[in-house]
């Protein structure tokens, strides 16, 4: 729904630009006229029916103007709530995104004394199972935290204080192939460099850095998750291969971008 709107705030937009270009033709032409009018008179004097033809094309496209103006206020006015309506959607997502992680259930000591129950040793195994099939915890190194997914690093916080970052290809040995939800979001950055190893952004993750006006992704990137850039700075500019995911992204969401040189 909120990406639905999202397009339709688009489309408006679109209206909204032809109509104040129809608006602009309107009054140069009546300037136009109004200019002729002028020189005419300078040159000799007018008929009464002269001038009354140019009364009516001015009162004609001064109330053209008129209608014009009102239905752009109507369309404002209906942008005013889809806006709001698509930022109230967005902002229950990113609080179902921020609950906590599922934890490994905790077995009381009624089970483990339960008759029915597998001697100890078999159900020490069996929480052993569980753990290893969770959601792993999050590491913490340097400048970030991370989980690893199937040997590599997803990044999930930037921890640092510096505004233009470099995000490494590797943490503790580990390649960071992923940027996670929420990774970057609300962080105060310039600009960021991502690695060639990076093939995923998470949901969020760089929403609402308002200063951020440069990031250069790589061409591995398949993956751009849902309002990651939402929030950012109006001159953000990403950075993308030729004819590589990432500026098809940026393509349809008509975001700025330029290809790496």
């Amino acid at each position: 729904m909120a990406i639905e709107n999202h397009w339709k705030q688009r489309m408006i937009g679109g209206l909204i630009v032809g109509l104040v270009l129809l608006i602009g033709i309107g009054l140069c032409m009546s300037s136009c006229q109004l200019v002729n009018a002028l020189k005419e008179e300078s040159g000799g004097e007018q008929s009464s029916v002269e001038k009354d033809s140019y009364e009516t094309k001015i009162l004609y496209y001064e109330t053209q103007v008129k209608y014009l103006t009102s239905q752009l206020d109507q369309i404002e006015q209906q942008l005013y709530l889809l806006r709001s309506d698509y930022m109230d959607q967005m902002k229950q997502l990113e609080e179902q995104l921020n609950q906590q992680r599922p934890t490994v259930p905790e077995f009381s000591e009624d089970f483990e004394q339960d008759n029915t129950s597998p001697p100890k040793q078999e159900n020490n195994d069996s929480v052993n199972q569980d753990t290893s099939t969770s959601v792993p915890p999050d590491i913490t190194t340097n400048d970030y935290t991370y989980y690893l997914e199937n040997g590599c690093a997803i990044l999930t916080a930037y921890l640092g204080k510096e505004k233009e970052v470099i995000v490494p290809a590797a943490v503790d040995g580990y390649l960071v192939v992923g940027i996670g939800d929420n990774a970057f979001a609300g962080c105060d950055i310039i600009s960021v460099i991502l690695p060639q190893t990076v093939e995923t952004i998470g949901w969020f993750s760089f929403y609402q850095c308002e200063r951020l006006n440069k990031i250069l992704l790589p061409a591995k990137i398949s993956n751009i998750g849902y309002a990651s850039f939402d929030g950012c700075s109006a001159k953000l500019c990403l950075y993308v291969e030729e004819d590589s995911y990432a500026e098809r992204y940026a393509i349809s969401f008509g975001l700025n971008y330029q290809n790496q040189t």
